[in-house]
């Protein structure tokens, strides 16, 4: 590949945010569409397409949430403090909008951290990688677990 889909995700994803904020509205299946009319091969596959739809999805739900660096500490006072009408305070309602865009791994995701020779290499139960995105580590002898609680990220 000569990266023509991921460059066309990044391409898309640009494109599509400009036109949330400016329309409020995204058309996804027609800006690529209109992308692979120029060049072949922009957004090739599948999962390339779906992760299109969720990043999108991520930003027009959790929008801009940069502090200046200056600033951390002031927004931080205000992002705890309470709305009595909710109850609730930003940081709360930002931590609810992570939950409910980030995928939820089931037991059968973590079947590798969770046998019973690794246990001891978690540090924590509740925070497992997915067999999925584990890395692969060689062993000198061949006989050691080759399991260390990390993910690859792509």
């Amino acid at each position: 590949s000569a990266g023509a889909g991921r460059t066309g995700c990044f391409i898309v994803i640009d494109i599509m945010l400009d036109m949330a904020e400016r329309e409020g509205v995204v058309d996804i299946y027609n800006c690529v569409r209109e992308l692979r009319s120029r060049r072949v091969n922009m957004v090739q596959t599948e999962e390339q397409y779906v992760f299109i739809h969720d990043a999108i999805l991520e930003a027009c739900l959790c929008g801009d949430t940069c502090i200046p660096a200056s600033q951390v500490r002031s927004a931080y006072y205000e992002m705890n403090k309470l709305d009595p009408q909710t109850n609730s305070s930003q940081i709360k309602e930002e931590f609810r909008t992570l939950n409910m865009v980030t995928p939820t791994l089931r037991v059968e995701d973590c079947s590798i951290a969770l046998l019973p020779r690794n246990h001891e290499k978690n540090r924590c139960m509740d925070v497992l990688p997915p067999d999925r995105c584990l890395p692969f580590l060689i062993t000198i002898d061949g006989e050691s677990s080759n399991y260390i609680n990390a993910a690859l990220m792509d």
